[in-house]
């Protein structure tokens, strides 16, 4: 988030933190995670292990444990002592979400037809020319979608789930912010959920003739490129980058955050936890290259 005005009125209205020395100073800044490179940042640190990182000159304050403050002031940082840092972050993060959100009308072509038993947000969709929506269909709000797309029945779209435990405990919400934007001619068939994305990890994006089929899952802030199919039961975790022309076969599982490259493909009911290169062809759980998951099968059945 930038251009925010963070003062010390704002972390005592979001969390009721006193700020011990005066932060109105930093007027302009942004909220990120330690490992983000934005200008003037507050972040949160809990353990020592990370203060080398808090030390960078993107960072301006830290929310922090008491036996961290001293360390921070050492780096000129403006310490705020937390209980929970995680937690306390995450609450002055949806904080200001919420308070610059913003609600359009939206705007759906005449040339959709909705059934009577698929439903559609009121504010913050956009649906493009002819578009098919089969029944029971639901699109929640921060949707935008292209032309000539098709969107199976009993699909959801516009999701939200991101929620973070702390070291004591807490569970905090996560207000997603972020769209779900769907390019042109893009089929999601029946009984796949796609959540919108957040600020942090950017909106969720299904580029143009990508083909998702039935009860698939793509989770927050993924990035879906071009002709990419995906195949039944597949689970994308949140944050995963996916290149152009991919096939992902059914009953795969992708973890947060990885990577995978142009015209790769993933074999039936593999587990990628780690990046992929372009053009490769990964199996197994976890995936390796297909020859050498086929290699290690001929060799275990011997």
């Amino acid at each position: 988030m930038n251009n925010i005005l963070i003062n010390n009125q704002l972390i005592l209205d979001a969390l009721g933190l006193r700020v011990i020395e005066p932060f109105v100073c930093y007027a302009i800044g942004h909220v990120g995670f330690i490992d983000h490179d934005f200008n003037k940042m507050l972040v949160f640190c809990e353990f020592e292990k990370y203060l080398d990182k808090v030390s960078k000159d993107s960072v301006t304050a830290v929310l922090c444990p008491k036996h961290l403050e001293k360390k921070i002031r050492n780096f000129g940082k403006v310490p705020i002592i937390s209980s929970d840092p995680k937690d306390d972050f995450q609450q002055l993060r949806d904080f200001i979400a919420l308070n610059n959100y913003k609600k359009y009308k939206s705007n759906i072509d005449k040339s959709v037809k909705i059934p009577q038993s698929s439903v559609i947000s009121e504010w913050n969709v956009t649906i493009g020319k002819d578009v098919v929506i089969q029944p029971n269909v639901t699109i929640l709000s921060d949707v935008i979608i292209g032309d000539g797309c098709f969107i199976g029945s009993g699909t959801v779209l516009g999701t939200a789930f991101d929620a973070k435990i702390s070291k004591l405990g807490n569970i905090s919400k996560n207000f997603h912010d972020g769209k779900l934007i769907i390019g042109d001619r893009v089929e999601i068939h029946s009984g796949c959920v796609l959540d919108k994305g957040n600020f942090f990890h950017g909106d969720t994006v299904i580029s143009s003739d990508c083909k998702i089929s039935h009860q698939s899952y793509i989770g927050h802030s993924t990035t879906i490129g071009r002709k990419t199919f995906v195949m039944a039961s597949v689970t994308i975790a949140g944050g995963v980058k996916i290149g152009e022309c991919v096939t992902i076969d059914p009953g795969v599982c992708i973890c947060s955050f990885v990577k995978i490259g142009d015209f790769s493909k993933i074999s039936t009911g593999a587990v990628v936890a780690y990046d992929v290169i372009p053009q490769a062809r990964m199996t197994g759980n976890f995936a390796v290259f297909h020859e050498d998951f086929i290699k290690r099968h001929k060799f275990n059945s011997q």
